[in-house]
């Protein structure tokens, strides 16, 4: 019916109830409370605390102590056979103790407020714990949220640390794979050289041994001539094979005395020495020697002995 509808809509708006209880007519207040009570027993609504509550505060601001005492309990006794939290309707214990203390019962009215205090402590013990806990939770969130951040950190510099090991130990592996290979060619090249000194070294000490002989040739060739011996030109043919073939390719039909002359001075021998070793004139050598660089077109500030050993030497 309309009638519940408006008493069901006053029920669950109880700061709607507060205003009609200050400023509203006692007449409508009663005709409402009266109504809710009704609509409540006609259901069988076992849960009537909030009724009886209303009636309790209904008779305390008309100074009816002990209706509203009697309420006040009954609302407290309603509320403990239903399990009801009465942490929110905590001011009971309050009102209670008001009247108590207003009807002179100082044992009840300490008994009611302490347990308003209890329960108040009770509230503000869980209330604190809520907090502690959300707090707790806010503390963990962030915990997490810095192990996490901490936990990539970490991750990035550990990645960071591997990365650079993997590019030293790259650079290394190219490093000592460049060394070797410089090592096989510096090996390589020592070996080359060893080997070209060990060749050197046999070609100086062949060297050496050959110009030995050919001093100790030489030194024989010059005693020859000297003494102006028979078989000092074919000694010297022995010893310079090419200077008779060179002489003739440039000037052909030289004399095999002309020749002579050639190797006298070819070996550096004087005109003075050539004539006290062949016992001729200093003046007959100086001419056949003249002629011979007509032969052979030797300018006349050349050296006859230097022109016969370049090209002796021209191959």
């Amino acid at each position: 019916t309309d009638e519940f509808q408006i008493i069901s809509f006053l029920n669950c708006n109880p700061k709607l109830l507060i205003f009609l209880e200050l400023f509203c007519l006692n007449k409508f207040k009663q005709l409402h409370y009266k109504k809710s009570y009704g609509v409540k027993l006609k259901y069988k609504d076992p849960i009537l605390f909030i009724e009886y509550m209303i009636f309790g505060n209904y008779y305390k601001n008309h100074k009816k102590y002990d209706l509203a005492l009697a309420y006040y309990l009954e609302s407290v006794e309603n509320i403990k056979q239903h399990s009801i939290n009465i942490a929110p309707f905590n001011s009971l214990y309050k009102n209670i103790s008001e009247i108590y203390e207003i009807l002179g019962d100082k044992t009840k009215q300490k008994e009611y407020e302490n347990l308003y205090i209890n329960k108040e402590n009770q509230i503000a013990e869980e209330r604190s714990k809520s907090m502690d806990y959300a707090l707790n939770v806010i503390i963990d969130d962030e915990e997490n949220k810095y192990k996490t951040h901490k936990r990539k950190k970490n991750t990035w510099i550990s990645a960071g640390v591997l990365f650079l090991i993997l590019i030293l130990i790259t650079f290394y592996y190219f490093l000592r794979k460049n060394l070797k290979h410089k090592e096989t060619l510096i090996t390589a090249v020592n070996s080359t050289l060893q080997e070209k000194e060990e060749i050197i070294s046999k070609k100086t000490i062949e060297t050496e041994e050959l110009q030995l002989k050919v001093n100790d040739t030489y030194n024989e060739v010059i005693e020859l001539a000297k003494k102006n011996d028979t078989q000092f030109y074919t000694r010297f043919q022995e010893i310079y094979p090419f200077f008779q073939d060179k002489l003739l390719e440039y000037s052909p039909g030289l004399r095999t005395s002309e020749l002579i002359l050639c190797a006298y001075t070819f070996l550096g021998f004087s005109i003075k020495d050539i004539a006290e070793y062949t016992s001729k004139s200093i003046n007959t050598v100086r001419n056949r020697k003249q002629n011979l660089r007509k032969k052979f077109i030797i300018p006349t500030e050349q050296d006859m002995g230097i022109w016969l050993r370049d090209l002796t030497n021209k191959k």
